[in-house]
């Protein structure tokens, strides 16, 4: 009744359960796909190859893997995120058999957090866009400032020189009368 694919794999990689879970991820019917190589769901090939022995010696050094994340096809070609853990299976006998894994879709969540990604560097590049926009503008406040500060001066001084020219004729007429 799960969601996610469970499934087992025999000692050589080969899968041999397949559960409704894997079978609505992936597509492939469980008569179809038992009895193939796991690493066909990599995608087949020798990087799908190098990924499951990755995968295959991980889990018998520490006897599980958790929250792998992987690239796997469907049974279309198309490409499914998927979260794996396996876990090592072990017999009475103190034998490993092979393994059992679970693989979740997440393929939605990688495109969320893909379009959060763009979303950032899109905020990234507005924030620095008017930070920039900002500057130039506190850059034409500083020049308009010195200038309406020259043009006191300027006022100051043409206000100093009209007071004392008025200022010194009016004292000489002042002393005549």
């Amino acid at each position: 009744a799960s969601a996610d694919a469970i499934l087992s794999l025999d000692a050589q990689g080969h899968i041999e359960s397949w559960n409704d879970g894997a079978e609505l991820i992936f597509g492939y019917p469980s008569h179809e796909i038992l009895g193939s190589p796991f690493s066909d769901l990599f995608g087949g090939g020798e990087a799908a190859e190098v990924e499951f022995r990755w995968l295959v010696e991980n889990v018998r050094r520490a006897g599980f893997l958790r929250q792998h994340e992987a690239t796997c096809q469907d049974v279309a070609g198309r490409y499914v995120a998927v979260e794996l853990t396996a876990t090592q299976l072990t017999n009475e006998a103190g034998q490993h058999p092979g393994m059992s894994i679970i693989l979740r879709d997440i393929t939605e969540r990688k495109h969320r957090e893909e379009e959060i990604r763009q979303l950032n560097a899109s905020l990234r590049g507005q924030v620095s866009e008017r930070t920039r926009e900002l500057a130039e503008k506190v850059e034409q406040l500083a020049r308009a400032n010195a200038d309406l500060q020259q043009l006191d001066r300027m006022r100051s001084e043409i206000v100093s020189l009209v007071s004392h020219q008025l200022r010194a004729p009016l004292t000489n007429m002042r002393g005549a009368v």
